[in-house]
Formats: structure tokens, C-alpha cells, sequence
């Protein structure tokens, strides 16, 4: 079977369908699939490759959708696809190719959502990476796939326009593809006691409209004395690459173990990364300010101090009952600093109100959990799951 011919056209690199080979065309229009899209829609055989290519290339329409819509199998356009060198993803690595493709994966991170989720993971929060391929050996920058979409975004508008693709742009497609085929992705995790339902839930604001995903409410798995909260909550993000960046950043592969790490990216802490950071693993005790750092190495909890003090709040690493924390000094010039800090973030007022225990002095958390029972005393009894509400 010979190949297409190409001429150049105004510059641009056009496929001249009418020079495909006999053999090819004789074989689309005798094929069973093809015979019934060419009488049902009544297209020509030229006019059913430049929609099938506007479909695929304009459109954004993956094999399948693209058999729906014209009412066939994908054997009626594999043999086109071949013919011209189209390279596509198959089986279960498909799915994920076209979300890459369609810009679904591409969810840019503004700077104050940034430090948010920052916080967050200091505070013992995750990011969960999703592939079948090694996860630390994706080479593409966020620069670098932002750009290879804008590519794909003008072969789409080109296709469109033209019902065609050029021999460039389609060697272009093949490579983008076969980069988006082995990119992995990641989620960000919040999963909290029942009792910081409403942290969660300032979270779930924050973030869904953009990020998508999930929330949940879950019986906990570890066994509780009776007069401990049953239930735990959730919330899950939708998947993004830039996900998967903060991931590789925020762990390391530990003789095959994952260890989060404190990466060399983060230099000092906003107001925005300290809220987060505190609300989570922090707490205040008479004059005492204490902020736990779960699964971190000593080196790291020690960066973190320097940072606290580059920000002129005193404080030191500690050990209290086997657990490593950071201890802020209790002078009351000191406490103020830190607090008056805190206040410049953007979710200050609502954490005070989540949280008071944290940051108003005399309240305990000991009388909000009193108080938690009276208001809700469903989050104590393994029975009617608690409702968001």
C-alpha cells in the first residue's frame, strides 16, 4: 500500500486525500462499518476522513464518541488513522490521555491557595499521587505542559477551521500525546476528626469550585473509648498535574518507602501558611503555644524553626510523651507577635470561630468537646451517619 502525497499549500502542509492510495480507498469504501456511515450520512469518502479528522482533532473526541456520533465502530476510521500516522493512546491509558488533552488536568494554583495547601501539609494533610508509572520521573515542567496544550488548542482551532491537519501539526499532536501518555497526576487529602467538620468544610469552599472532588463522612477504624467521637470526615480533591508537582516537591522515595519532606522550594511562612499549619496541629495552653510536626525528620522541623524566627517569633524544638513539636516561646511580647500574625491571614475570623480553644485564652478545648456532645450528639454513637449539614 503506497502512502499519502502531500503538496504544499499557501505555506501550509496539507494532506491531499484525493492521491491516497486505491487499495486504502477501495478497502474504506467496501468495509461493512464504512459502507453504512457513507450511505447513512451520505458522505463521500473524502467527506467522512475530514469529519472523522475534524472530531478527533477540532473536537476533542475520543475513538468511541467519535463511532457514536457517526454511527459506527472505530474499524470504519482505525485503517484512516493508520494510513495517516495518527498515534493514539489504548486500553486503560486512554481515559487519562483525553483528560490531559481537554485541559481537565490543567488546574493552575493561585499564591494564596498555594500557601494555603502549604499549611495544610504542614499540619499533617497529604497529597496522594495517581499512576502506573514511576511518579518521580515525570520530566515535563508546569511551563512545558502548559504549552504543549496551547499547542494542542491550535491544531484544535486549525482542524476546525480547515477539516484537515497539516503533516506538521500532526507530528506535533503525536509527540504531545506520547508525552501526556506516562504523566501521572495527584489529589490533595484532608481528612480530619468529625469535630473539624467545619475546617473541612472552609476547605471544600475554598477549593471545589476549581478543584472539584469529594467529601465524606466515615466511621473511624481505630477503637474508641464510649465517650469518643465514632465518626471521621473527608474531603478529596479532583485530580490535577500541578498536584503531582507539589507532590514531587513534598516527598522522597526512603529505600522504598514514601518520607514527606520539607522542600528546598519553601524559604519562609506567610501569615496564610502559619493559619493553616496551626489550625491543624497546633494548640494553645494557658500561656503555651505548641505546634506538632507529624512524619517530619528532625532536620526539617529544625528549617521550620529558623523560619519561625525569620518571622520574629522565638521558638525551639521539643519532645513531650515520645512526639516531637515545636515549642513558641511563652513571653507575652512573643505570644503577641505570633497571634498578630496569624491575624493577616485570610481565613483568620473563621478559624477563631472553628477553633476558639486555639486562639482565645480561657477557652478550652475540653468544654467545646462538652459543648460538641450537647450540639451534636450523633458525632459520639456508631449509628445515623452525621450529616455536612
Amino acid at each position: 500500500m503506497s502512502n499519502p502525497s502531500y503538496e504544499v499549500v499557501s505555506e501550509k502542509v496539507e494532506l491531499n486525500y484525493k492521491n491516497l492510495s486505491d487499495e486504502f480507498l477501495s478497502d474504506l469504501k467496501t468495509s461493512s462499518p464504512s459502507e453504512r456511515v457513507l450511505k447513512s450520512k451520505n458522505m463521500t469518502a473524502k467527506e467522512f476522513k475530514q469529519t472523522v479528522i475534524k472530531l478527533y482533532f477540532g473536537e476533542f473526541k475520543g475513538l468511541k464518541e467519535i463511532g457514536m456520533i457517526i454511527g459506527s465502530d472505530q474499524r470504519s476510521f482505525n485503517k484512516l488513522f493508520k494510513e495517516l500516522g495518527v498515534y493514539y493512546p489504548l486500553g486503560s491509558k486512554a481515559g487519562k490521555v483525553w483528560k490531559h488533552i481537554r485541559g481537565e488536568y490543567n488546574k493552575p494554583i493561585s499564591s494564596r491557595i498555594k500557601d494555603q495547601i502549604i499549611g495544610e501539609l504542614l499540619g499533617g494533610s497529604n497529597v496522594r499521587v495517581q499512576t502506573k508509572e514511576s511518579p518521580f520521573t515525570n520530566n515535563l515542567t508546569i511551563d512545558e505542559y502548559v504549552t504543549d496544550l496551547k499547542t494542542l488548542e491550535k491544531i484544535s482551532i486549525k482542524a476546525n477551521k480547515f477539516n484537515d491537519i497539516s503533516i506538521v501539526d500532526l507530528y506535533k499532536w503525536n509527540e504531545i500525546v506520547s508525552k501526556f501518555e506516562f504523566l501521572n497526576t495527584a489529589n490533595l487529602r484532608f481528612h480530619k476528626s468529625i469535630k473539624e467538620k467545619e475546617w473541612i468544610k472552609i476547605l471544600w469552599d475554598q477549593l471545589n469550585s476549581k478543584y472539584g472532588g469529594f467529601r465524606d463522612i466515615k466511621k473511624r477504624t481505630k477503637s474508641n473509648i464510649d465517650s469518643r467521637l465514632k465518626w471521621t470526615c473527608a474531603y478529596d480533591t479532583g485530580s490535577s498535574y500541578q498536584f503531582l508537582k507539589i507532590w514531587q516537591e513534598w516527598y522522597q522515595n526512603n529505600q522504598g518507602k514514601l518520607q514527606k519532606t520539607l522542600p528546598e522550594s519553601l524559604k519562609s511562612l506567610t501569615p496564610n501558611i502559619l493559619l493553616h499549619w496551626y489550625v491543624n496541629d497546633g494548640g494553645f495552653d494557658n500561656t503555651a503555644i505548641s505546634i506538632y510536626n507529624l512524619n517530619f525528620k528532625q532536620i526539617d522541623i529544625l528549617r521550620m524553626v529558623d523560619m519561625l524566627t525569620d518571622i520574629g517569633i522565638k521558638a525551639k524544638m521539643n519532645e513531650k510523651r515520645g512526639r516531637i513539636l515545636i515549642s513558641v516561646s511563652s513571653k507575652k511580647n512573643n505570644r503577641i507577635r505570633f497571634f498578630e500574625y496569624l491575624s493577616k491571614a485570610d481565613l483568620y475570623r473563621e478559624a477563631i470561630k472553628v477553633v476558639p480553644h486555639k486562639f482565645i485564652d480561657g477557652v478550652k478545648l475540653l468544654d467545646e468537646m462538652e459543648k460538641l456532645k450537647i450540639d451534636h450528639p450523633e458525632y459520639f454513637k456508631i449509628g445515623r451517619k452525621p450529616t455536612w449539614d
